[in-house]
Order: C-alpha cells, then sequence, then structure tokens
C-alpha cells in the first residue's frame, strides 16, 4: 500500500518526505543523517544514497532534481527506467524521519521522558531505583515548578504510578491512598473545566456557535468555583486565577479585573503559551468592557497588558502568531498614540501570522497606522486591497473607511452615505456576529452619521450627540467619536 500511495506521486516533491524535510533545519538535517546511520549500520545502502542525495539539495529540493525517474538513474543505474526501489527506499527515509521527529520532540519534553524511564524501570523490576526516580520527581518539581495545568494531572500521574507499583506498600516514606489520587485529580479537572468554560464564554463574546444548544458544559461550574476559592484541599494557584476570571466571565461585568490580572502577572509562569494566550486573551475583554464603560485608568491598563504581551514574548506559539492577541496589541497601540511602537510590533511580528490571512491583516494594520497619521487617501488606498477573507476584518476596514470619509470632508458625503447603508447590512446579515458586536458596531455608525449630518445642519445640538456617546455603553470607537465631538466644541 505505501509504494501504491508513493506511485500515484509524479514527483518527490509532491511527497510527505520532502514535505518534511524542508521543515529541519542544517543541524537537524545532519542529526538526522547520523541517525540514520545509526538505525541501518555504517555499511552504504539505499537509505544513505538517497539521503545523502537529498542532503544537497536542502532545502530547496529542485523539481527537475527531485523527479523520480531523474533519482532513479542518478543512484541506482541498473534500474534506470525503474522508479520501485526509489519509492521502497523513500518510504523506509519517512519511516525513520517519523521516529527522528518524536525523538526531537521528546528531548524536549523532560516529564515525559521522566515517565517513560519510570516504566522501564518497572518493566525490569529495578524496584529500588523506580522509587528513588520518582523522590526526585517530585523534589525536582517543587524546586522548578513546571508550566501548563496538564501539571495537575502529571502530579496525579506520578502518584497514580507510584500506588500501582507491586512493592509499593514496602515503601513507607510515600504515604499514598486512593483518596490522595481522587483529590489531585479532582484539582486538575477543575482547572480544566474552569479554562475550557472560560474560553467559551469569551467566544461567545464576539461569534455565535449555532450548534452550542448543550448546557451540560456549565455542569458543577458553581460548586468547582466555591470548592477553588473556599476548600484548601482543592485550591491551586491555577484554579484560583481561572475561578475569579469564570465569575466575571459568566456575568458579563469585570469588578474583579486587578485581582486577577495581578495574581496572572505573578504566576504566569504557571501556564502553557496557548494557556497564556488565552488568559491574556480574556484579560484584554474584561479590561476593555470596563474601558467602554468609563473606566478612567482602563486604557493606560490595555496598553500595559500590550506591552505585557510583548515583552514576555506572548504573541507567538510555535512559531505562530495568534491573530487575535495581534488585533489587540495594535488596535490599543494605536489608540495609546504610541504609533512607533506599534509600526514595530506589526513588523517584527505580522510576518509570522498565518499564510492564510497574513495579508490581509497586514494590510489592515497598516491602513489603521496611517489613518492615525492621518494620511487617510494611503488609508483608504491601502483598504482597496483587502481581500476581506474574514467577516472580522470586514468590520475593522469598513469601519476605518468610514472615519476616512468623514475626516475627508464634504465632497466624500456621497461615498460616506452609501457606505453607512452597506455596512450596516453587511452587520445585520452576518449570523456569525454575536449580538453584542453588531450592537457595538451598529451603534457606531448611527452615531458617527449624526456627527456627519449635523456638519451641515447649523442648528444641530452637538451636546445632544456627546451626551448619546457617553451613555452608550456598547460603541465602537467610542475614543474617536469624542475626539469629533471635542474638536466641534474647541
Amino acid at each position: 500500500m505505501a509504494c501504491a500511495y508513493l506511485e500515484t506521486q509524479c514527483k518527490m516533491n509532491n511527497s510527505k518526505l520532502i514535505t518534511y524535510l524542508k521543515t529541519l533545519s542544517n543541524s537537524e538535517m545532519r542529526d538526522f543523517g547520523q541517525y540514520i546511520i545509526y538505525k541501518s549500520g555504517k555499511a552504504s545502502n539505499d537509505l544513505s544514497k538517497l539521503f545523502n542525495y537529498l542532503k544537497k539539495l536542502h532545502p530547496i529540493f529542485p523539481e527537475k532534481k527531485t523527479e523520480k525517474k531523474f533519482v532513479s538513474k542518478k543512484l541506482f543505474k541498473e534500474e534506470r527506467e525503474n522508479t520501485k526501489r526509489v519509492i521502497n527506499t523513500m518510504y523506509k527515509l519517512g519511516v525513520l524521519l517519523d521516529d527522528f521527529l518524536v525523538i526531537d520532540i521528546l528531548q524536549e519534553k523532560e516529564k515525559e521522558k521522566d515517565f517513560l524511564l519510570l516504566a522501564a524501570l518497572q518493566k525490569r523490576k529495578l524496584n529500588k531505583f523506580f522509587f528513588k526516580k520518582t523522590e526526585q520527581i517530585q523534589e525536582d518539581w517543587k524546586k522548578h515548578p513546571r508550566s501548563g495545568i496538564d501539571q495537575l494531572y502529571d502530579e496525579f500521574k506520578l502518584k497514580e504510578m507510584c500506588l500501582s507499583h507491586p512493592y509499593y506498600p514496602l515503601v513507607k516514606e510515600m504515604p499514598i491512598n486512593p483518596e490522595v489520587l481522587i483529590n489531585h485529580i479532582d484539582k486538575h479537572y477543575f482547572a480544566v473545566k474552569l479554562y475550557w468554560n472560560l474560553c467559551s464564554y469569551n467566544t461567545s463574546n464576539y461569534i455565535v456557535n449555532p450548534n452550542n444548544e448543550d448546557a451540560t458544559s456549565e455542569l458543577f461550574i458553581d460548586e468547582i468555583i466555591n470548592l477553588t476559592n473556599y476548600n484548601p484541599a482543592y485550591s491551586t494557584i491555577q484554579g484560583k486565577i481561572l475561578s475569579d476570571l469564570t465569575i466575571d466571565f459568566q456575568n458579563k461585568i469585570y469588578p474583579n479585573y486587578y485581582k486577577y490580572k495581578n495574581d496572572f502577572f505573578q504566576h504566569y509562569r504557571l501556564f502553557k503559551q496557548k494557556e497564556k494566550n488565552d488568559i491574556l486573551t480574556m484579560l484584554f475583554h474584561a479590561c476593555y468592557e470596563n474601558y467602554k464603560k468609563g473606566e478612567p485608568n482602563a486604557q493606560n491598563e490595555l496598553f500595559e497588558l500590550s506591552c505585557f504581551a510583548v515583552d514576555n514574548e506572548l504573541l507567538m506559539i510555535d512559531g505562530y502568531v495568534f491573530s487575535g492577541r495581534f488585533w489587540n496589541v495594535v488596535h490599543i497601540g494605536l489608540a495609546s498614540g504610541e504609533l512607533d511602537w506599534t509600526d514595530k510590533v506589526i513588523e517584527e511580528y505580522g510576518k509570522h501570522l498565518n499564510e492564510e490571512c497574513r495579508d490581509d491583516i497586514i494590510t489592515i494594520c497598516k491602513a489603521l497606522v496611517a489613518f492615525n497619521r492621518k494620511s487617510y487617501a494611503d488609508t483608504l488606498h491601502l483598504l482597496s486591497i483587502v481581500k476581506f477573507q474574514n467577516p472580522i476584518y470586514g468590520l475593522y476596514a469598513k469601519s476605518v473607511q468610514l472615519q476616512c470619509y468623514y475626516e475627508l470632508g464634504d465632497e466624500y458625503d456621497d461615498l460616506f452615505q452609501n457606505l453607512t447603508k452597506s455596512f450596516y447590512l453587511y452587520i445585520t446579515r452576518k449570523h456569525s456576529f454575536s449580538d453584542s458586536m453588531k450592537n457595538s458596531f451598529c451603534n457606531f455608525i448611527s452615531i458617527t452619521t449624526q456627527l456627519q449630518n449635523a456638519k451641515f445642519d447649523p442648528d444641530k445640538n452637538f451636546a445632544d450627540i456627546l451626551q448619546k456617546i457617553d451613555t452608550t455603553e456598547n460603541l465602537a470607537y467610542k475614543s474617536w467619536l469624542k475626539e469629533k465631538i471635542k474638536t466641534v466644541f474647541d
């Protein structure tokens, strides 16, 4: 079956083997070469021949030089027209590469190596070394706490391995019983349950999931919060931070923002990179909601969160930048007037965005910077090349476009009026937008239209518009609208 699969590919370049090899660095290619020798012996063989040939082509792998017949003639002259030998060798080399990639990851995952070693020691009945190793692991975890909610599960797993060991009853120094295991697995379950419910709550603030009809995900949430907060037996730092966040996200009001923000800043190393990013996204949302309600220090807090994300390299996960965080940081940098700082963030981190959305996001962000520099013509030019692959990008782009038409004066009034109508339809017809998001941008269109119309009405009372801006909590671009009103009064 492997041969039949590979024969359907006319070029090596289309194969899994070449695709994998392209991701290896030069040093990794050298290590893989040594691994092949280790697994297949030092004698010259087909695997070494093929690898050494491909190594010279790394990382480009020109199409002509990786065509199967070409490689067959080059390496196996006795089989000039038959590619079966090349195909079989590719398959075997691919199997070795799979193993090599796993070993490479395993070298980075110390905990997994420790657990595998414990399993090996138990299998060989090296019981003294098994229990000595478990004690060493526990001491190491105390001195150097590991990151990630799954560390709570690893603590359960280590104790479970000890209790399940046939010779455990002989070890008096490690008093583990089923109740201890239950307590540890509960701590892990509570933290995981809170984390994923928080992710669900936060997503629902922006996007409606029509398939989310099952309310069982919230079962026992209140009980878990109570146990995590008030019962020392179930209390963990991760659980406390997540439960405090959950209370506010359940109620959609965020009076406890400073408490869990400070706790997270102090203990963020206890979370894995993705968990850090998700929690930071929630902090951004909570702070932004407080900002919309007029909390005086919220703007400074938003910029502090942005600086924290950049300074602690929390914009990236496995070499990629999380697009939601990127948007937040760019918008906040602009709102804080830090244009050069924002430019630098776009330049340094934009290239690490997902390839499918990268061009659109970078273009819109550059348009936002141009807008804040009052280069309105440049802004409109940049927005004209956006493809709007994501409806959220459409919201941002159309909002800035509307602001540009407002800023450019009377001659753009027709374009302004036409855009307000199409923009409103765009929002209301997109069922994927949450009600909160729809209201926020519809309010923005309404008040911006009132401002535009007031330009042509000498009797218009701008004080009424200002009052509406101040009293409308769910309003996008509130600071820009207040700035426009301020220029009128000045």
